[in-house]
Order: structure tokens, then C-alpha cells, then sequence
């Protein structure tokens, strides 16, 4: 009976084309904001290899829910190597 009802649970599904917009404009702006504000951002992690991360999730954000991005753009932030650069998604969507 319990596997049943797994199978008739919604999955996640990606995003409507104006959410994944803004995704791609949050995204857009946190790794300008990393560039211009961090102290030495490419400590860690190189300059081409943060952009490869950014255009890469950029590329994926519309077939993605809205907790895989948050995910995706965490692991951009952990890449950065230090306990001072964070992101703090809410809770509920907009």
C-alpha cells in the first residue's frame, strides 16, 4: 500500500520560464557581487573555473526546481574556500 501511494506523489517539477529568469538574474548578480566584493575570491578556486561554474548553472537553471538551483549556487559559494561568504535563501519562494 505505501509504495503505491509513493508512486501517485507529485514529483518536482522544473520551473516556469519567468522564474528560471530570475534565477538566472539572482545568479547573474551574486558572482558580480562575489567579484567586486571578496577580498581574493580566486584563492580557491580559479577565475576560469568560477565562470565555468556560473555559465554552467546559468545554462541548467530552466530545467531545474527551485531547491537545485539554491544547491547549485551554494556549491558555487562553497567553492570559494572560506567560512565568510554565504548565501541565505528564504525560505518560501518570493
Amino acid at each position: 500500500m505505501t509504495l503505491a501511494l509513493l508512486l501517485f506523489i507529485p514529483s518536482a517539477s522544473a520551473m516556469i520560464p519567468s522564474e528560471a529568469r530570475d534565477w538566472q538574474e539572482d545568479l547573474r548578480f551574486m558572482a558580480k557581487e562575489m567579484v567586486r566584493t571578496h577580498k581574493n575570491l580566486y584563492h580557491s578556486v580559479s577565475a576560469d573555473a568560477f565562470a565555468t561554474m556560473v555559465e554552467t548553472l546559468n545554462a541548467r537553471i530552466p530545467s531545474l526546481t527551485r531547491a537545485e538551483v539554491i544547491v547549485e549556487m551554494a556549491k558555487i559559494v562553497a567553492a570559494v574556500g572560506d567560512g565568510h561568504t554565504n548565501i541565505y535563501p528564504r525560505a518560501t519562494p518570493r
